[in-house]
């Protein structure tokens, strides 16, 4: 059975991640940002892209830095979530296991009792 760890999951998140914010981090204008946030999720990213969208195409002054900072800041509050979600979920699927470990052991025991 392939179990998949907090660990491991989290290690694969922050890695795809970090490979995101490099590629955030690269982009040399609006534009380029625009294509990287539509290409990774477009709904994930959609008020975002909207601004972009608005720089654009109807000459809105948005900076490119603030819009990086934004990215940044709310993509790493998405990791710190699933990460404490990821360990909740391990943590009842164990009780789960103990507390049903627990009722085989009690009703084989009322099962000798009854024989006896």
């Amino acid at each position: 059975m392939g179990l998949i760890f907090p660990k491991d999951l989290i290690y694969k998140l922050k890695k795809e991640e970090n490979s995101f914010r490099e590629k955030v981090k690269s982009a040399k204008d609006i534009k380029e940002l625009l294509k990287i946030l539509i290409l990774e999720d477009r709904e994930k990213y959609s008020k975002i892209i909207e601004k972009l969208e608005e720089n654009i195409y109807q000459n809105e002054n948005i900076e490119l830095g603030d819009i990086k900072k934004e990215l940044s800041s709310s993509s790493h509050n998405f990791i710190i979530i699933l990460s404490s979600s990821v360990h909740l979920i391990i943590w009842m699927y164990f009780v789960n296991v103990l507390i049903n470990d627990i009722t085989k052991f009690i009703n084989s025991k009322m099962i000798i009792q009854t024989i006896r």
